[in-house]
């Protein structure tokens, strides 16, 4: 599925693609997630980082979009985030998720957030 939201944000760009992610991932019964939901969202996390190193490159970004995606599909409740830090005077920006407070990033970096992105933001 990570060519296919590649494709996607080139074609529709971020904020469409969110929009996009956000409908076809919409239930409308939200839940908490549990211990065990919690843990099998960071074990696709780190599938989804390995998925993106091999094969076709996947930015952090798009990999940050499929994962929203997926969660939502649970019926779960992500944050998709991005941020920015400065190494040596140079801006470096990252997107991640989390869930219930908790970043499911695989390799966290110490990223300041913006604020949480929905698509309803942009609306």
């Amino acid at each position: 599925m990570l060519p296919l939201v590649s494709l996607g944000l080139s074609l529709l760009g971020y904020r469409r693609m969110l929009a996009l992610v956000e409908r076809v991932g919409h239930r409308r019964q939200r839940h908490p997630a549990t211990t065990q939901e919690l843990e099998a969202a960071r074990r696709l996390a780190g599938l989804l980082a390995i998925a993106g190193r091999r094969g076709l490159p996947a930015t952090c970004l798009r990999q940050a979009l499929l994962l929203h995606l997926l969660l939502r599909r649970r019926g779960l409740a992500p944050q998709l985030l991005l941020g920015l830090r400065r190494t040596d005077g140079q801006p470096a920006m990252h997107a991640w998720v989390e869930l219930e407070g908790t970043s499911l990033d695989p390799s966290p970096l110490e990223h300041t957030p913006f604020r949480p992105t929905r698509a309803s933001d942009h609306d």
